[in-house]
């Protein structure tokens, strides 16, 4: 089946493949878990969750990181006191 694919549905395999093992033993039991309860789940509930997920807006970009504060200065921190 694999080989009939077309070539970018077998590049998207083969990444998916590669995300799959480089989870933690806890995370991939998390996705094999979510996996059985997707195949379980009725074609037309199936079909909807693709359109709704396929309509999400893209989240935005994390902030860059900000880089550590040198040694022997602390990150102010706000308190209810005056």
């Amino acid at each position: 089946r694999f080989a009939k694919l077309p070539k970018g549905q077998r590049a998207q395999c083969v990444q998916s493949f590669a995300q799959f093992t480089a989870m933690n033993l806890d995370e991939r039991q998390q996705f094999l878990k979510n996996a059985e309860r997707w195949k379980l789940m009725p074609s037309e509930d199936r079909r909807r969750w693709r359109e709704l997920v396929q309509k999400v807006p893209p989240q935005p970009p994390l902030p860059p990181e900000i880089p550590p504060l040198p040694p022997g200065l602390s990150a102010p921190v706000a308190t209810n006191k005056s």
